[in-house]
């Protein structure tokens, strides 16, 4: 297997400066210029990139793609927008949140006109691309206000189970990360069994992702991360390593740990102390553990798939894997 058919730095080199410049109208600049602001940030790109590179596999340039990546990336960050402001977070992309910059109106409204200008971006695709794909993203934004429903409920739920965690994600990261890769295989014509196969493949890869993601919140730094870290937190939300560390505590009686992790707001040093759990510790084992169980699971999946497609996709769980931010 190649070690460069996912190209994701090569990508991100390309695609980042396209991003940035995208066009936009010119007034009002009270709309217009938080979106250039928030554009100037450092995001990662994932999602547009496991499009892009789904595509390339059955066949479709990166040029050919693009509408979809750039739709794909302004519907992730509306999200993103939105959820900063539901949450407080004040760091986003290595950039202060839009609502903290200015305020929380113009947060939502530039939030908003990233939606529309997504899909605009997608009117320059042919007639059935069009059809398949707008259908893929607008089901995919209602499915992540459903996860971001659950995730504000489960912050009042000093009991949330792993299920009903697992639900919460799939919804809130899976089906988008999703519906990246089921894009891709739509504009590279696959059949309709093969974008079934992805979109299961997809599901279990945002399941680790996500996973990742909430371990790396507690062992990276927010300036490695280019996000405000503590919020999640401080808010109570109830990530896996945090839902499993009580479970944990509970099979081992440690009523330390549960009291710690069972209050309903955390010091600067209470903070340190949970994060001091997952560093090196028998709890980082176990959520690495878990994770790859979760990425495992895909082996038998690619076996379905063209021998491409399946390569690019097993070279894209060991990314998701292996990050460090």
């Amino acid at each position: 297997m190649k070690q460069d058919l996912f190209r994701y730095a090569d990508y991100l080199r390309w695609f980042e400066p396209l991003y940035r410049e995208q066009s936009l109208p010119q007034g009002p600049p009270s709309l217009y210029d938080p979106l250039k602001y928030h554009f100037s940030g450092r995001g990662k790109r994932i999602r547009p990139a496991l499009l892009a590179e789904t595509a390339a596999a059955y066949g479709c340039s990166w040029e050919d793609s693009l509408p979809a990546a750039l739709a794909l990336e302004d519907i992730h960050n509306f999200t993103l927008i939105h959820d900063d402001l539901m949450d407080g977070d004040t760091q986003r992309h290595g950039l202060e949140t839009l609502h903290i910059r200015y305020n929380a109106d113009t947060a939502i409204l530039a939030g908003d006109a990233l939606y529309t200008l997504a899909l605009k971006h997608l009117q320059s695709l042919d007639p059935e691309h069009y059809r398949l794909v707008t259908m893929l993203f607008t089901d995919s934004v209602l499915l992540v206000c459903e996860g971001q429903s659950m995730d504000m409920d489960f912050e009042k739920d000093s009991d949330v189970s792993l299920d009903s965690y697992f639900r919460m994600i799939e919804l809130k990261t899976g089906h988008l990360l999703s519906a990246a890769l089921q894009a891709g295989a739509v504009l590279g014509n696959a059949t309709e069994e093969e974008r079934h196969n992805i979109a299961e493949y997809a599901l279990i890869l945002g399941r680790a992702f996500q996973m990742q993601d909430d371990l790396l919140e507690l062992t990276s730094s927010a300036e490695a991360m280019g996000k405000s870290l503590d919020s999640d937190i401080r808010s109570g939300k109830k990530t896996y390593p945090l839902i499993l560390a009580r479970e944990q505590a509970h099979i081992n009686n440690d009523s330390a740990l549960s009291e710690l992790l069972g209050k309903k707001s955390y010091s600067d040093q209470e903070i340190q102390q949970i994060k001091e759990l997952f560093h090196g510790t028998e709890l980082y084992r176990l959520v690495m553990v878990n994770i790859r169980q979760q990425i495992s699971r895909l082996d038998s999946i690619r076996e379905k798939m063209p021998e491409t497609v399946a390569a690019v996709l097993g070279l894209i769980s060991e990314f998701i894997l292996n990050r460090k931010t």
